[in-house]
């Protein structure tokens, strides 16, 4: 029991710290600024110049047009965010129109800075969702053949207009355990992230899959055993190649709950059986696929020796498997 209720602090933890990950929305790269910086003019060609010629050599490179307009574009894109009432849909429609004209490292700033715009405002949408009236009436209208992101699936107009109005600011609705919620809509800044450097074009990638096809709801697992592999690779993936990225916190803390299903499942999906004790035969042979296809990684390591184990122990979960994936999951925790 008391195993049990580690593994389960273990999963909270990594909830809350991938909700609680700061947010910075510098421009990591200035290329154009370091080579200026970098730029010099030899003593002997001062010496040889005139006064007037000298002063135009040390002079600031001028401006072209593009680049006075992409500064111009950059510069009213940071006003928008000024404006206390500004929404989502207002911000979009700019990017949209804008987004095109200016550097990847930009595009770059836009989408990061319109991502942090929806996370802060994310409990804002979420009060307009928590009233019992409004979750009431999700409630009597909902069924398997409801979308719930498609306002023309609802006769009542309150639910039509709350439907749009998180469509509009980047969200999407989902539900869970009989409630109904925004969550952030990572497909949405799909439409904008194909602009951008490829670190944040593949994180947003990565965080538009989760919210396309979410990987559990009630504790219950919703993808496939081989789906769990093939994200959890992109994520280790994304974490190797940008591991100074400033979203890599957050593509660590949603690698470390793929890591967590992996070796154990869920509570309403576990690995093994709770009564045979034996490891579920989709995900063995899911797990097998995966070490004679794919590149060594520390995942694919780690996946086999967990295999090895499982085998050695007959595939079944015992102490020698918990304690294994025990001290796998507190080196995880720490996200090193």
């Amino acid at each position: 029991m008391k195993k049990k209720n580690l593994l389960i602090l273990f999963f909270a933890v990594v909830m809350l710290t991938f909700s609680a990950c700061g947010s910075q929305n510098t421009d990591p790269i200035n290329t154009e600024e370091s080579q200026t910086t970098q730029r010099t003019v030899t003593t002997e060609t001062v010496r040889q110049t005139t006064e007037e010629t000298k002063e135009e050599t040390t002079s600031e490179v001028p401006v072209t047009t593009e680049e006075a307009n992409e500064e111009d574009i950059m510069s009213e894109f940071e006003v928008l965010f000024e404006q206390k009432e500004v929404d989502l849909k207002e911000i979009g429609d700019f990017v949209k129109e804008h987004i095109g004209k200016v550097s990847a490292e930009n595009a770059s700033l836009m989408v990061l800075k319109m991502e942090s715009h929806m996370m802060d405002r994310l409990s804002e949408m979420e009060e307009n969702f928590s009233h019992q009236t409004v979750q009431k009436k999700f409630l009597e209208s909902f069924s398997s053949d409801i979308d719930l992101n498609d306002p023309e699936d609802f006769n009542d107009s309150e639910i039509k207009e709350l439907i749009r109005t998180a469509k509009e600011n980047g969200y999407k609705v989902d539900h869970a355990e009989g409630m109904f919620f925004p969550i952030l809509d990572y497909a949405y800044l799909k439409n904008f992230s194909e602009y951008a450097t490829p670190e944040v074009r593949d994180y947003i990638d990565i965080l538009a899959i989760e919210t396309e096809q979410a990987f559990a709801k009630d504790a219950a697992l919703l993808i496939e055993w081989d789906e769990v592999i093939r994200r959890a690779l992109m994520q280790e993936k994304y974490i190797k190649e940008y591991d100074q990225s400033e979203r890599t916190d957050y593509v660590k803390a949603l690698y470390a709950r793929y890591v967590y299903i992996t070796l154990s499942g869920l509570d309403n999906t576990p690995l093994f059986d709770y009564e045979t004790k034996t490891m579920k035969e989709e995900a063995k042979k899911a797990y097998e696929a995966a070490l004679n296809g794919n590149e060594q990684s520390e995942y694919i390591t780690m996946l086999s020796e967990f295999m090895e184990l499982i085998e050695k122990n007959d595939y079944k979960l015992t102490d020698e498997i918990t304690a294994y994936r025990m001290d796998k999951l507190a080196s995880i925790i720490a996200f090193e």
